[in-house]
């Protein structure tokens, strides 16, 4: 209790302050007021979608689920109750869903349910479609984006539910969506259309028919037709339809085509053949048509199908006749030419045509026998088995020679080819004739050390005439018209002269082109040697040649001076080498004379003060010394720079002079040695006077020449190897002579190196050891020549041969080979020869060494034995006496033990050739080759068995598999080895050849075996192996001590026994004859037969044996290879080979032909035989089965479908039966159905039957039931009421049964013709109709009689009571009749069908349509804009669109008047109809004037209203502007007049602006330039004349605008500026688009400042500067790139010209100032001022014109603006109904705006303007109270862009603080918002938490006391 009261006091403490503190003033709103309604209206969407649905219902419940009504889906809600809406619709799953009723602006809110897509229920369908056609599945949710899929692509594939038949089949197609699915299935069905032939012949390989022919159309693939209810109609020739059948139609060709229509329904299928009159015969000659055939009797008189007799006659072939039948589908009849004639061509009376080079022949002038010859064909002329183009040959390129001409036929591929008769055709040269002495010959040159002249001739000279007067004129030959006769001269002298030679001599004489076509002997024979005295003036000049280089030579050693060094390599005339002319001015030079170490000079060479040159000269010539080639001495003379070149050597004895090293002192054979050609020779200088090494040599090199003979040696030039080194030493290395030359070398002069002897080296093959060799070499400077050292070169070492016996052959080993091992036997010695046929043997050594076969030199794999295991320079050799004769053999013994050996012989020769020779291996065997074998069987069980020790031990040994057998000789040395298999059969005949197997050796074994032996086919095997080693060791077995013959035997035998039989005799019941089996009428008689043997296994059992009375059965068996047991089975169910493989063997019984082998009566048995041979192989014979049966046949008959309800059939009947030959009482087997048939009758006449079943026929017994399914009795055959169904079944014991059923069928369809009272044209009239409707049917209830006679506006025809014929029910022919009469007007629609008493439709429904029309049509156009005004102007190609309003319209009745001026009408649409609404659209497109009328009368007469339209022109041309008298981009100062020049057909001066826009002036007005206009044709001219005023110049854009009467318009503008008074300024593009003229831009960055200045003239001065700051601010000079300092071009303060004329009248330069110019923030202005050539002074500033200034202001800025925020502090409560805070925006520069946020919301934005209205400039932000923290937020934007925000996202961008401020009256909020007021109370709530837990601990300490006390 007294806790109770504690806790009571804290609790109510605690409250008081809590309402103490909680003083709130509670709002009037949230106190209890009246309900706010809301006016609530559903939507409906599906989930992903924007539209909205329709069709849906919604039930609305409040929260006690009463529904609320409502019809429009408008409702009035409660705010803040709680409701559910249910929304119902086709295709969506009920949806519902709770939500609370909100309160909105303006008291009304749009619900939009999105229905969730799993709520979706799919709509779609299932669908059919043919291959190739596209169906549409989608429902009405398609707008969803569905993923869709096809289950099977093949059949069908979709996209976006368009789904396209593939092939076909059933696919389901499946779409999905956010997890959900929907599926619908497509088949899709092969469309079939009906495929035709004519006569046989595929429909659409025919193309045309005989007019009048009769051809037979079929159906081919009528069984391939849809199988529809409906069938296909054909209709022929405009006739009825009928259905469509596999039968011919009789179809008569007539008229100009034939047609016929198939229809399935819908479907519609055209067919359409035309159709020819006559036939056309053409005749053909390898596929060349012959245009002049005549054929008797003509193509007109030829008729499909009958065989004609036809003869062909044409030119060039004979007559032929040939069997011609037409067909009535192919027009063409192709026919064959007789065989071609040949043509006969001749020439004249001439056998030869005379032709010569480079003339013509004439084909013209061949004659050709027969013109026929020049027809169509392909003839062609032939020249040289090359066709001739054209009629003439020409002989240009033919050589002399006989050719062959020809008239030709040939096909492309010449595998056809029909010649005339060849005519020879003989080309000549054509022989030229000169005339000589009556030639002028002319000619001038300068002097060329020659006494020569080359003169030429053109052959179409006048002096050049043709010499055989056959070859006819010169004009004839084209030839001739180029290229020159060439004539070779030669005058008196060489000299120059100033008199021209009178006098020469001919030379030679040649053509300059073509040589071989032109004969020159005549003139040769004239003219060459003659000497010509008269017409000659050839004149040779004084000719002056400058010296470009000039460096004498002098030899090294001697000093001569060398003529032939300066000559090749000294001198250069005129930059070039003339060899003649130098050689000329060497012989003018006079005497040499070496003055110091480096300069020289000639005494004939003299210096010409006055003319400052050096020169020589004589008569002929001067040659000039270019001053660089000489220096001048003191007293004037002339000096020349020279060079050393090497000296010609001739010395005597030249091995006194030079040591030679490294050649072998061998024979003592005069100047001759041998060498080696591995070692290198080298020389050195002996002491003599050649060996000085300051005035003479001190070294010997040697150069190889490249000859390789001594007569080659003798013509080369052997001095030109002087000049350069060659090397220290050489090796002969050639295979032929060489030749090297010995060099005597300098130190100091490198080129000076010269040739002192030869060294011929001689190959010993070539060599003559006698020393009668040449010793020198003659030279053309010496006769004396070079000397000659001799040498033979011996390059190969000694030959070692071993003794060529056919067994030791293969010792001998190439050297660098591998040594072959275990290949001869060595039982004795080995003899071997050593030869050297050059230098001689001069020592031999041997040694015998064994191989070490384990080292790594030996490959046991190829038994191979490298040479570099074998350490040659450790054996101990032995050495042999030299022989005296190279016949003789060395002899070496070899070791008495087995092994393997080589022999080492060593041998030197003179030359000091060394060679170790190793021979092949040979070995020492005494071991027999070892024979091994193995045998593996293949078992059934695919295991193997070795069989290895029964075959070794002769056991027999049979396997019905495979037999793999290896044989093996283990033999190190086997020479040979061979296994012999043979075959043979059971009988001990041979099967086959013998077979044989060869022995390989195993990897590097020394055993060999066979390739695996296979013994697969059935035979008894014997294998023999055969060996033999090298050394004659025959083989043995392993398991034999000594050596003999292996033979082993094996047989396998996979083939069962081939042969069985079992034979058997029975009682067999047959039908007695066949003469009643076609009619179902059979009888039965017995007979006994005797079966042939069963020799093979029965598959396919049957039982054929029947019989009353036992069956005897004997058997027997035999195999091919090996012997055979009988055995056999019996049994009473047929066994296959499985079945029988599975019996125990204790089941067979042996056969013995001994006992009684019979089967019981009344028993179905199978006899089986097995053959067993001793392979185990087994075969299986049986018979088939025997039964015996004394039980008829069950039938039971069935039709598949009942008779309809009135007992009618109406096409084919479908009948079953179920036949059963059931086992007789105690028996264990029927004998099955022997024979099935049935037969019908019609009116009690039979009338067809068939046999269903004949064992007789079908040889082979059926089970003891039969089928019969789905028999037809046809319904055209059967077509009656009285008919019956007999089936009758005999079995194979002759038991007999028959079952009948009565039927009525009727098939026929109804015929339905319907005729008129009146005979009205066409489908209109105007009166009352009356129609009687006859139907032809046998069995008809009008009741089934459907007539429809409605009109489209309600009225009805009126149908009259049915009559028939008295016939009916009996006879097809029977009629049915009733009238159907038509009064009302109106458009109707008359159909009639029916259905027959047995199901059948009509053939074909009537259906017809006509009308009774009086109301006239009304006639209306529109346009494609408004209706065109009278006399109007258009710009738009106009349309009019002409409406007829009629319910029967005829478009080709309708009358449209068009008119036209200047122009025509594009053309008038066909009409489109939109029920009784037609419109046509008129398309007026072209230039001109237009009008139109439209009229129209209706089908029924009546005429409609008239349309008259109003004329209007239309002009889609726009105006032409020309813009004259000045040009674009020109810059003028004199008189400035622009013409402008404006004109169009529709002119409108009305409408012409002229605008003048100065760069820095602005738009001028024209009346300061004098503007004047005069009219011209079509439009109007307009000039501007400049007054010369400063105010004007500028640079000026010029623009014409003119639009026309239609309103087109045209604009065209040029540039130019005006320059009198100096420059004009105007800013880059790129410039101006960030800053204006006259206005201060605000940039953020510096940037390129780009100023153009134009001027008239070129500006020779130009200065730029800039100002940073205000007026005061200093002046920064900018300096061209070109001229500023490398600091300034560093830091980029430069500016950039760039002239941009162009080719322009006018000096235009480009400045760009760098933007480094312009880093810094602040205000910068740009000055730049010129002075042009004029001396014109101007400034962008302070321009003459000022009007024409170009200030160029603006500022860099990058500090973004700054705010401060006064009047409140961030964050504090205010206890107020509102408080303004104000907002202090500050920038550097200048701010562009700012925009204050309050909670989020624009608060308002301030320009600049407005920020200087405001008082102290200061932003005031009044806040109103707010139960929460409100937010002060602000965007300032500087002129720059610098932005200061929330987010500072910009480069200069600044961050804003967000600032808090709390505005309310209210005290919770504010206790809420202040923080010291939080900490009180929770300093309250813990002392209050803690004086409870104390009272509470007391308490409890307290009670636990007092009950220690009572206790």
């Amino acid at each position: 209790m007294a806790y109770t009261t504690t806790g009571k006091k804290i609790l109510a403490f605690v409250l008081i302050i809590c309402l103490t503190l909680c003083n709130a003033n509670i709002p009037a709103s949230a106190s209890g007021t009246e309900e706010k309604i809301v006016e609530y209206t559903f939507q409906c969407k599906v989930e992903g979608t924007n539209e909205k649905l329709t069709n849906f219902e919604v039930t609305l419940e409040d929260s006690s689920g009463k529904v609320i009504d409502s019809t429009s889906k408008e409702y009035e809600l409660i705010v803040g109750e709680k409701y559910k809406y249910t929304i119902k619709m086709d295709g969506i799953q009920d949806f519902s869903e709770e939500f609370e009723a909100e309160e909105k602006e303006g008291g009304s809110f749009e619900k939009v349910v999105e229905i969730p897509s799993a709520n979706l229920i799919s709509l779609m369908e299932n669908k059919k479609c043919y291959v190739g056609e596209t169906v549409s599945i989608n429902d009405k949710w398609k707008e969803l984006p569905w993923k869709w899929e096809s289950s099977s692509e093949q059949v069908a594939t979709v996209k976006d539910g368009e789904v396209t038949g593939v092939k076909p089949g059933t696919a389901t197609i499946t779409r999905s969506y956010k997890g959900i699915k929907h599926q619908a299935e497509v088949t899709v069905e092969e469309y079939v259309k009906p495929l035709f032939t004519i006569d046989g012949v595929k429909l659409e390989d025919i193309t045309e028919l005989k007019k009048d022919a009769t051809v037979k159309l079929k159906c081919t693939n009528y069984n391939q037709l849809s199988n529809d209810t409906d069938k296909w109609q054909i209709s022929i020739s405009g006739g009825a339809a009928t259905e469509l059948t596999n039968e011919e139609y009789s179809v008569t060709c007539s008229g100009d085509k034939l047609s016929f229509t198939c229809q399935l329904g819908s479907r519609t299928e055209d067919y359409t053949i035309n159709i020819f009159k006559d036939y056309v015969l053409k005749a053909y000659f390898q596929d060349e048509v012959i245009e002049n055939a005549v054929f008797t009797p003509a193509a007109s008189d030829l008729k499909p199908g009958v065989a004609t007799e036809v003869t062909v006659t044409a030119e060039g072939f004979q007559d032929i006749t040939v069997d011609v039948t037409p067909v009535s589908y192919k027009r063409e009849i192709e026919v064959p030419v007789g065989k071609m004639q040949t043509p006969k061509i001749s020439y004249s009376e001439d056998t030869i045509i005379q032709a010569y080079c480079g003339g013509n022949i004439d084909l013209n002038a061949i004659e050709i026998e027969g013109d026929f010859y020049k027809s169509s064909l392909p003839w062609k002329w032939y020249f040289d088995g090359k066709p001739v183009e054209g009629t003439n040959i020409n002989l240009n390129e033919v050589k002399e020679g006989e050719y062959i001409v020809k008239y030709v036929y040939c096909d492309e591929e010449k595998q056809y080819e029909v010649s005339s008769n060849e005519i020879t055709v003989k080309v000549d040269k054509l022989k030229l004739k000169f005339d000589f002495d009556n030639w002028a010959a002319k000619g001038k040159r300068e002097y060329d050390t020659t006494d020569e002249f080359d003169l030429k001739i053109p052959l179409s000279s006048s002096d050049i005439s043709l010499a055989e007067p056959a070859a006819g004129k010169k004009e004839d030959y084209s030839c001739l018209e180029s290229g020159d006769l060439e004539i070779k001269v030669k005058v008196d002298s060489a000299d120059a002269s100033t008199a021209p030679y009178a006098r020469l001599t001919v030379a030679d004489i040649s053509v300059s082109c073509n040589s071989d076509m032109y004969d020159l002997s005549l003139i040769k024979d004239e003219t060459v040697g003659k000497v010509k005295n008269n017409n000659v003036n050839l004149t040779i000049d004084f000719k002056v040649m400058t010296v470009t280089r000039f460096m004498p030579y002098f030899e090294y050693r001697t000093k001569h001076f060398s003529f032939d060094k300066t000559n090749e390599a000294g001198i250069f005339l005129n930059d070039k080498n003339h060899t003649n002319f130098t050689s000329k001015l060497l012989e003018m030079l006079g005497t040499p004379n070496i003055i110091d170490n480096e300069n020289c000079n000639f005494s004939k060479v003299q210096y010409d003060e006055v003319n400052n040159v050096a020169s020589v000269k004589d008569k002929n010539v001067e040659y000039v010394f270019d001053e660089n080639t000489y220096s001048k001495t003191d007293d004037k003379k002339v000096t020349f720079t020279y060079g050393y070149t090497y000296e010609i050597l001739h010395i005597k004895n030249i091995l006194d002079i030079i040591q030679l090293k490294n050649v072998y002192e061998g024979p003592d054979v005069k100047d001759s040695f041998w060498v080696n050609g591995k070692d290198k020779i080298s020389a050195s200088l002996k002491e003599s006077d050649y060996n000085n090494p300051e005035s003479a040599y001190n070294g010997v090199s040697f150069k190889k020449i490249e000859v390789t003979n001594w007569e080659a040696l003798e013509e080369y030039n052997i001095s030109g190897e002087g000049g350069s080194k060659g090397h220290k030493a050489f090796a002969p290395s050639g295979d032929n002579e060489e030749y090297y030359a010995v060099m005597f070398d300098t130190e100091n002069y490198e080129k000076c190196s010269t040739v002192a002897a030869i060294i011929r080296i001689i190959p010993k093959e070539d060599g003559d050891f006698s020393g009668n060799y040449p010793c020198r070499v003659p030279d053309t400077d010496d006769e004396e020549g070079y000397p000659v050292i001799t040498l033979f070169r011996d390059s190969t070492a000694a030959e070692v041969e071993f003794e060529e016996e056919e067994n030791e052959a293969k010792l001998n080993r190439a050297n660098d080979s591998d040594i072959v091992v275990g290949e001869v036997s060595r039982p004795d010695n080995i003899k071997f020869t050593v030869k050297d046929n050059g230098s001689g043997v001069k020592s031999v050594k041997c040694a015998i060494v064994s191989l070490d076969l384990s080292s790594k030199y030996y490959d046991k794999l190829t038994k191979t034995y490298v040479p570099a295991g074998i350490a040659l320079d450790k054996l101990k050799y032995t050495n042999m006496d030299l022989l005296e004769s190279e016949n003789e053999k060395y002899t070496m013994n070899v070791p008495p033990y087995d092994g393997e050996y080589v022999i080492c012989v060593k041998t030197k020769n003179g030359s000091g050739m060394e060679e170790t020779h190793i021979s092949n291996g040979f070995f020492i065997d005494s071991e027999p080759p070892e024979i091994t074998a193995s045998f593996i069987k293949d078992r059934e069980d695919k295991t193997e068995e070795d069989i290895t020790e029964k075959v070794i031990n002769g056991e027999e040994v049979y396997s019905s598999g495979t037999i793999r057998a290896t044989i093996k000789i283990k033999e190190k040395h086997l020479k040979c080895g061979q296994v012999i298999i043979t075959k043979k059969d059971y009988e001990g005949n041979p099967i086959n050849e013998k077979i044989s197997y060869n022995f390989d050796k195993i990897s590097e074994s020394d055993v060999y075996a066979t390739d695996q032996i296979v013994l697969e086919d059935d035979a008894n095997y014997q294998i023999e192996v055969k060996a033999i080693d090298k050394a004659g060791n025959p083989q043995k077995q392993s398991s034999d001590e000594y050596p003999k013959p292996v033979v082993y035997k094996v047989t396998v035998d996979k083939t069962v026994p081939h042969m069985g039989e079992i034979e058997t005799a029975v009682l067999f019941d047959q039908i007695k004859s066949n003469d009643g089996k076609e009619k179902g009428v059979v009888s039965m008689v017995k007979d006994i037969s005797y079966n042939l043997p069963w020799l093979t296994f029965v598959p396919e059992v049957l039982y054929s044996v029947f019989s009353k009375d036992t069956i005897k059965y004997t058997m027997s068996g035999s195999d091919k290879i090996s012997p055979v047991e009988i055995g056999y089975y019996l049994s009473a169910e047929p066994m296959n080979e499985i079945d029988l493989n599975k019996l125990p063997d204790e089941s067979w019984h042996l056969y013995d032909k001994t006992e009684n082998n019979i089967i019981e009566v009344n028993k179905s048995c199978f006899i089986y035989e097995r053959v067993k041979d001793r392979a185990g192989n087994i075969s299986y014979f049986s018979t088939e089965g025997m039964i015996t049966d004394n039980h008829k046949p069950d039938i039971f008959l069935s039709l598949n479908k009942e008779a309809n309800k009135n007992g009618f059939y109406n096409g084919d009947v479908l009948f079953s039966a179920d036949i059963e030959d059931k086992i007789p009482e105690g028996g264990t087997a029927s004998s099955g159905l022997q024979y099935v048939a049935y037969y019908l009758e019609r009116g009690g006449k039979h009338t067809s039957s068939k046999v269903i079943y004949d064992i007789s026929q079908n040889k082979k017994k059926e089970q003891d039931t039969l089928k019969i399914e789905k028999e037809s009795i046809s319904a055209k055959e059967f077509n009656s009421n009285d008919v019956t169904l007999c089936v009758t079944a005999v079995d194979n014991a002759g038991n007999k049964s028959t079952e009948e059923i009565p039927l009525k069928i009727d098939n026929v369809k109804p015929e339905i013709s319907v005729s008129y009272d009146d005979q009205a044209e066409g489908e209109y009239c105007n009166h009352t109709r009356t129609a009687t409707i006859s139907i032809k049917e046998r069995n008809l209830n009008t009741d089934d009689v459907k007539i429809v006679a409605k009109g489209a506006h309600g009225n009805k025809g009126k149908v009259g009571k049915w009559s028939h014929s008295s016939n009916t029910g009996k006879s097809d022919d029977a009629v049915y009749t009733c009238k159907v009469t038509f009064t009302e007007d109106d458009d109707y629609e008359f159909t009639v069908s029916c259905v027959d008493k047995a199901g059948n439709k009509a053939k074909k429904n009537f259906s017809d349509k006509f009308t009774v029309d009086a109301t006239k049509p009304v006639i209306s156009v529109s346009y494609n804009g408004a209706a065109p005004e009278q006399n109007a102007y258009y710009k738009e190609p106009i349309t009019a669109t002409i409406t007829i309003t009629e319910h029967n319209f005829n478009a080709g009745k309708v009358d449209i008047q068009m008119h036209a001026d200047n122009s025509s009408v594009s053309g008038v649409s066909g009409f489109s109809s939109n029920g009784d609404i037609h419109t046509a659209t008129v398309s007026y497109s072209t230039d001109g004037t237009y009008g139109l009328d439209v009229a129209y009368t209706d089908e029924a007469g009546n005429a409609a209203d008239s349309y008259s339209g109003n004329t209007f022109t239309v002009d889609l041309i726009e105006p032409e502007i020309e813009i004259t008298n000045i040009r674009d981009k020109s810059a003028n100062k004199g008189d400035v007049k622009p013409v402008i020049t404006c004109t169009d057909v529709n002119y409108d001066s009305d409408k012409v602006a002229i605008k003048l826009y100065g760069a820095n002036n602005g738009e001028i007005d024209l009346k300061d330039v004098s503007v004047s206009s005069q009219a011209i044709n079509n439009g109007e001219q307009y000039t501007l004349d400049f007054p010369k005023t400063q105010v004007l110049d500028d640079v000026y854009t010029l623009t014409a605008e003119v639009t026309d009467k239609a309103g087109n318009e045209t604009e065209k503008s040029i540039e130019f500026s005006v320059n009198r008074f100096g420059s004009v300024y105007t800013l880059g593009t790129e410039t101006g688009e960030w800053l204006t003229n006259g206005v201060c831009s605000y940039i953020q960055e510096g940037r390129q400042v780009v100023i153009v200045e134009t001027n008239v003239d070129e500006v020779v001065e130009r200065n730029i500067a800039y100002t940073q700051g205000g007026v005061n601010a200093a002046v920064v000079t900018v300096n061209e790139v070109g001229s500023c300092s490398s600091q300034e071009r560093e830091n980029g303060t430069y500016y950039q010209m760039k002239d941009r004329r162009d080719g322009n009248q006018w000096y235009q330069y480009e400045y760009t100032i760098h933007a480094d110019n312009f880093l810094s923030e602040g205000r910068y202005s740009v000055q730049i001022d010129s002075t042009d050539k004029a001396g014109n002074h101007t400034s962008n500033v302070s321009n003459k014109h000022t009007e024409g200034n170009l200030v160029v202001e603006f500022a860099v800025d990058q500090t973004a603006p700054s705010a401060v925020v006064t009047g409140a502090e961030d964050r504090k409560v205010y206890n107020e109904t509102s408080h303004t805070v104000y907002l202090d925006v500050q920038d550097n520069l200048a701010t562009d705006y700012v925009t204050v946020y309050l909670n989020g919301e624009e608060y308002g934005t301030y320009k600049a303007s407005d920020i200087e209205e405001l008082e102290n400039g200061l932003i005031p932000v009044k806040v109103g109270q707010a139960l929460s923290t409100q937010t002060i937020q602000l965007m300032a934007k500087d002129m720059a862009g610098n932005i200061l925000s929330e987010k500072s996202e910009g480069k200069y961008d600044k961050s804003f603080d967000d600032f808090h401020i709390v505005v309310t009256t209210n005290p919770l909020v504010r206790f809420l918002h202040t923080t010291w007021l939080w900490l009180l109370l929770l300093m309250i709530f813990a002392i209050c938490g803690i004086s409870v837990f104390i009272i509470v601990k007391r308490k409890r300490v307290q009670m636990e006391n007092q009950s220690d006390i009572q206790r």
